[in-house]
C-alpha cells in the first residue's frame, strides 16, 4: 500500500480542483471534505464515491486504450465465474545487414617555412577510412486480455499491438542487441475491477458493507482493502509496462536516422484525474443538502478526463504516426498509475481527517499507557479488594522473619523509549499453598524438592498500531 503524503496529495487535488470548478455550476463550489460540515456516515459515502470515480476513470482509460465496449462486456461476463487478466507480450530480433566503408578527410593543414631570404609552404591532410556495420532491429508487442490461463483463442481478446523496425549503425561487428529475444510476459489479474462494473457502459458498482463486523472505519474495512489490493497490483503492472517501453521498445523506435524519441518527455502532465475527496458547498438554497457530486457531475468529470487523456496522446502521437499505439499504451498505463495513487491517497485522507477530528475532540493523542491507566481505574470498581490486580514487585527473603535480600519485578517503560518512567506491570494473581512438591534437577545425582507458597500471574497488555509498544 502507498504511504500517505499530505503535501503531495494536496498539490494533486489543488490542480484537479481548478478543473472541477470550471465544470460545476457557478453556484456550487468544491472544497476539501475537512472544510465542509458532514457526519460520520458521510465519510463512508465519500470513500464509496472515491472508489466509484476510480473505477469510472479506469473504464475511460481502457476505452482510450482501444478496449471496445463489446470486448469490455465480454470481459465483464467472463469475470463472473473465472479470473480475467491482462497480458503484454513482446519479442525482438537484431540481424546483420551489411558492412560499409567510407573515407573521411580532415581539414587541410598548411605549413610555412623560411630559409634565408626564401619562403616555402606545404599543405597536408589526413584521410581516415571508417568501416561501419549496419543492423536491423525488428520487434513487436501485443496487449491482450484472457480468462483462466488463456489456453485457446476463444479465451483471449486482442486489444492492441505494434510492429516496429529500425536500423542501427555500429563501429564493430558485434551484435548491439540480442539476436533473438522473447520478453517475459507481463500479466495482472483485473477480475475484481470487472466484477464492480455494471453493464457495458462501465457504470461502477461499489458499496462498503457497514453491517459486516470487520468494518471498522471508512478506510479500515474489507471492501476498501480489496480495492486497494487489486489496484496496487495493477499499479505494479503499469510500472513494469512503462519500464518495458522505456528500456526495451522505445529505444528501438526511431523517428529519423538512429535517434530514438525521448521517452522521458512523454508524460501525463495536464491529464485530469477526477478521483478527488471533495464536497460541494451550494449557494443555491434549493441544493443546500447536496453535499457530494451528482451522477451528472460524475459523468461530466469522466468526460473531461477522457478528453484530456485523448488530447495528450494525440499531442505525442502526431510526431510519429508509426508509433502511435506504443505512445497510446505508454500514456494510458502512466495515467492508470495516477488514478490509483489518487485513490489510495484519497481514502487515506479520509482516515487522516477522522483521526484529526478525534484528536481535536479529545484534546490529545491517547496511547496504550493511557488505556492501561483507564483499565486500572475501572478495575478498582469492577473487582473486589481480594481480586484486584497487583503490581508485579515482590521482595525475596528466606522467611517472613528475615529481611529482604532482593526484589523480583516485571516493569514496563512508557512509550518504549529510554526516557520514559518504569513501573511494575499489574497482574491478576491466584495464590495458594503447594499440595504437591515441585522438583528440578541440578545434575544427574541431585534433585531439589520444594513446597511453600505459590502464585499464578496473568498480565493483559494492550498495544496500539502505529505507536511504540511499552518496553
Amino acid at each position: 500500500m502507498l504511504a500517505f503524503h499530505e503535501q503531495e496529495f494536496r498539490r494533486r487535488v489543488d490542480n484537479a480542483t481548478n478543473t472541477v470548478r470550471r465544470i460545476l455550476h457557478r453556484t456550487r463550489s468544491p472544497v476539501y471534505a475537512a472544510e465542509a460540515a458532514h457526519s460520520y456516515s458521510d465519510k463512508f459515502v465519500l470513500c464509496n464515491m472515491l472508489v466509484r470515480l476510480a473505477l469510472g476513470s479506469i473504464f475511460q482509460t481502457l476505452s482510450v486504450a482501444e478496449v471496445s465496449d463489446q470486448d469490455l462486456a465480454t470481459l465483464i461476463e467472463w469475470s463472473q465465474d473465472q479470473a480475467v487478466s491482462l497480458r503484454l507480450a513482446g519479442s525482438e530480433s537484431c540481424r546483420f545487414v551489411q558492412e560499409q566503408s567510407r573515407e573521411e578527410e580532415s581539414s587541410e593543414k598548411k605549413t610555412v617555412g623560411r630559409k634565408g631570404n626564401q619562403t616555402s609552404s606545404t599543405s597536408s591532410k589526413v584521410v581516415t577510412k571508417i568501416t561501419e556495420y549496419q543492423w536491423k532491429v525488428e520487434g513487436e508487442w501485443h496487449l491482450s486480455a484472457f480468462r483462466g490461463v488463456g489456453s485457446s483463442n476463444a479465451d483471449q481478446i486482442s486489444i492492441s499491438s505494434q510492429v516496429f523496425s529500425r536500423e542501427v549503425i555500429t563501429g564493430s561487428k558485434i551484435n548491439p542487441r540480442a539476436e533473438s529475444y522473447v520478453f517475459p510476459n507481463l500479466e495482472v489479474d483485473i477480475s475484481w475491477l470487472l466484477r464492480h462494473f455494471r453493464g457495458s457502459d462501465g457504470s461502477p458498482d461499489f458499496e462498503i458493507k457497514r453491517e459486516v463486523e470487520s468494518c471498522r472505519t471508512p478506510r479500515r474495512n474489507k471492501d476498501i482493502d480489496d480495492a486497494l489490493l487489486c489496484t496496487s497490483k495493477i499499479s505494479t503492472w503499469c510500472a513494469s509496462v512503462r519500464g518495458f517501453f522505456a528500456n526495451q521498445i522505445i529505444a528501438a523506435l526511431g523517428l529519423k536516422g538512429d535517434k530514438p524519441p525521448d521517452i522521458l518527455g512523454i508524460n501525463t502532465q495536464g491529464v485530469f484525474v477526477p478521483v478527488v475527496p471533495l464536497c460541494i458547498q451550494n449557494s443555491d438554497a434549493e441544493e443546500m443538502d447536496q453535499l457530494f457530486f451528482t451522477p451528472t457531475d460524475i459523468t461530466a468529470l469522466l468526460d473531461e478526463q477522457k478528453r484530456s487523456l485523448a488530447a495528450r496522446i494525440a499531442h505525442f502521437a502526431s510526431a510519429s504516426p508509426a508509433t502511435e499505439n506504443s505512445v497510446r499504451l505508454y500514456i494510458c498505463v502512466d495515467h492508470l498509475r495516477d488514478i490509483i495513487v489518487q485513490l489510495h491517497q484519497g481514502v487515506d485522507y479520509v482516515e487522516d481527517m477522522l483521526r484529526q477530528q478525534l484528536f481535536a475532540a479529545v484534546g490529545r493523542e491517547l496511547s496504550s499507557n493511557d488505556f492501561a491507566s483507564f483499565r486500572r481505574f475501572n478495575d478498582r470498581k469492577l473487582f473486589r479488594d481480594e481480586t484486584q490486580p497487583l503490581p508485579f514487585s515482590y521482595a525475596v527473603r528466606r522467611s517472613p522473619l528475615h529481611s529482604p535480600e532482593g526484589l523480583v519485578a516485571i516493569e514496563e517503560r512508557s512509550g518504549g523509549n529510554e526516557g520514559g518512567m518504569s513501573e511494575p506491570v499489574f497482574t491478576h494473581v491466584r495464590q495458594g499453598r503447594a499440595a504437591v512438591p515441585m522438583r528440578f534437577s541440578l545434575n544427574a545425582a541431585t534433585t531439589v524438592q520444594f513446597t511453600g507458597h505459590r502464585a499464578l500471574h496473568a498480565w493483559l497488555r494492550t498495544d496500539f498500531c502505529g505507536q511504540p509498544a511499552p518496553a
